[in-house]
């Protein structure tokens, strides 16, 4: 929904399933994967949250009509 845009509700939720799990005693620690190098605002809330690079994956495709050029998705802005 738009008008929540911004306002940091993901990074709350995030940090409370964090904080939540490790209070459990059953984790030490949690991941995010699978955040697109074209998603900086997902990267920022991973790096607030004190998150670091730690593997790094990849997502190949195969074009099976060659002629259509490929486009790499768009930087989000």
């Amino acid at each position: 929904i738009r008008s929540f845009h911004g306002k940091g509700i993901d990074t709350a939720l995030i940090y409370w399933a964090r904080m939540n799990m490790v209070t459990l005693d059953k984790y030490d620690q949690s991941i995010l994967t699978w955040i697109g190098d074209f998603n900086p605002k997902m990267i920022n809330v991973a790096k607030s949250l004190g998150g670091e690079e730690w593997r790094t994956l990849a997502t190949y495709r195969y074009q099976f009509d060659r002629t259509i050029p490929f486009e790499r998705h768009p930087i989000i802005s």
